[in-house]
């Protein structure tokens, strides 16, 4: 349910379409992945490493202007340039695509190291996916066949993996951004006082969205160290289903909560209601 591949994250597996999964795992997954080192590498190792220079895609800036580089492999055009650039394993030789004359000329200058990832659709179709599975192993089937389980498994994956499989890479990217966005205000990160939950995988906890009837299920996906709030609609009647919809086109700001645990294949519900803030975005210009 939880990529393997993040550190320290639950280990728990739920049986599901191997197609399916695959599809998710490549074309989204694989980036999501990269959110775990925010913070954590080191742009040196990032720039001369071929397995992370390749996920990351970092940048030599010279006073505001791109310098292309390379790690070489065999010979080097005389136009270009060697550097030694020294890391954590030792000293890896550079290549940068400018003349030999324009690189002193420049040795003074400001030089950084760029590196930026948009993860916004990665993150969104990942724990979107993650929160699915979470209840499908908690809830099994009851859960798989009620409306909201569909309308998560079906209309929002279900149907655009149909579309898409087998295309290239960069073709379900772009239909990716037209799609998913419409479902972006169902997840946002936890950005503090999380920390005793680990994840409704591990601890069965979550929250029921509402004062009275719930309209949603707030589920917790941690991956590494970090936790994400997924909403996951009830839609068992017209009022709770327009509430969701509503929610989902223009976000109230903030929700109302109860907090709930699942013991024993049922859930334990706390009577009193918490408020959270549910931060609004805009998919198409909000940096990550």
């Amino acid at each position: 349910m939880i990529n393997r591949r993040f550190r320290e994250s639950n280990r728990a597996w739920t049986i599901q379409r191997k197609d399916v999964d695959s599809f998710y795992g490549s074309f989204f997954e694989a980036d999501f992945i990269s959110i775990q080192d925010a913070g954590r590498l080191n742009p040196v190792d990032v720039l001369t490493d071929r397995r992370l220079s390749g996920r990351l895609r970092p940048s030599i800036i010279v006073e505001d202007e791109k310098v292309a580089h390379y790690v070489p492999e065999g010979p080097v055009p005389d136009h270009h340039s060697i550097v030694a650039v020294e890391t954590q394993e030792g000293t890896v030789p550079l290549v940068l695509k400018m003349e030999r004359h324009e690189l002193l000329d420049r040795v003074s200058q400001r030089w950084e190291i760029g590196i930026e990832k948009d993860l916004r659709l990665a993150s969104l179709v990942s724990v979107l996916k993650a929160a699915h599975l979470t209840l499908f192993y908690l809830l099994g089937y009851n859960y798989g066949l009620s409306a909201g389980g569909w309308f998560v498994g079906r209309t929002i994956l279900g149907d655009f993996f149909d579309a898409h499989d087998g295309e290239e890479r960069a073709a379900i990217i772009e239909a990716g951004e037209a799609h998913f966005p419409d479902f972006v205000n169902m997840a946002r990160p936890l950005l503090a006082g999380a920390d005793e939950l680990q994840g409704t995988v591990s601890d069965g906890r979550l929250y029921l969205c509402g004062a009275g009837p719930p309209w949603a299920m707030l589920v917790i996906v941690r991956t590494a160290q970090i936790r994400h709030a997924v909403l996951v609609p009830i839609l068992d009647d017209a009022e709770r289903a327009a509430h969701f919809i509503g929610f989902l086109k223009s976000p109230h700001g903030e929700l109302a909560v109860r907090f709930a645990e699942f013991n024993d294949d049922r859930f334990d519900v706390s009577p009193r209601i918490h408020r959270f803030e549910w931060p609004t975005a805009n998919y198409h210009s909000v940096d990550t």
